[in-house]
């Protein structure tokens, strides 16, 4: 049975994005082999950056679509009917997405399925303008300009993250980004602090099997 595999399979998975005064503009395009059928997208919420308006179309017509969010994570479900007998399926991605610092996470609007290529080894194409003296932290990109960083990817990456001047930032990315993690990491240190001494105590007062 391929039928599922070939339903996956994608020609085309490209993201643009363009940094002008405090705000990202993302175009994103997915064209896919077969029929998968209507599709959901995602994205992960990040700190300092707030994503607006998704416009998902097809072939030129909007795409209706539901919005759900669970945690950190919002999807978009496509609740439009698909034809079935159509041999393709594509899609347009447009949003913009307010930042505010200058060390923060672009999120990136994905589909929610696993992306195949149809030619091995590089599926996705990302391209990201930046203003001057600007620069991408993650992932690893090739500056082909003094303002233009671009990169071919086997999948793509859920966000890109820049360094940039922002006068008047409101928030500081690297702190809020990494808070969560701090309280986990001091929580575990804390949690082995207490239970290893106690726990070596407890063993030392055990009778002697043998």
């Amino acid at each position: 049975m391929s039928a599922p595999a070939q339903r996956t399979r994608a020609h085309e998975a490209a993201v643009a994005i363009v940094v002008r005064e405090g705000r990202a503009s993302v175009q994103g395009r997915f064209a896919f082999t077969g029929n998968p059928g209507a599709l959901s997208f995602e994205w992960l919420e990040r700190a300092c950056a707030t994503v607006g308006p998704v416009r998902l179309e097809s072939f030129g017509d909007a795409v209706p679509y539901a919005r759900v969010a669970t945690g950190p994570w919002v999807r978009l479900h496509d609740t439009s009917a698909v034809d079935p007998m159509r041999d393709s399926l594509g899609y347009h991605v447009a949003y913009d997405v307010v930042l505010r610092s200058g060390d923060v996470s672009i999120p990136i609007v994905l589909p929610n399925i696993v992306l195949t290529p149809r030619r091995a080894p590089a599926l996705a194409t990302v391209s990201i303008d930046l203003p001057q003296g600007a620069r991408v932290t993650l992932p690893r990109m090739t500056r082909v300009s003094a303002t233009r960083w671009t990169a071919r990817m086997t999948a793509l990456p859920s966000a890109v993250r820049v360094e940039m001047d922002l006068p008047n930032a409101q928030c500081a990315a690297a702190v809020a980004g990494d808070r969560g993690f701090t309280v986990v990491f001091w929580s575990l240190v804390a949690t082995l602090v207490l239970w290893v001494p106690l726990y070596l105590w407890w063993a030392n007062r055990q009778p002697d099997a043998g």
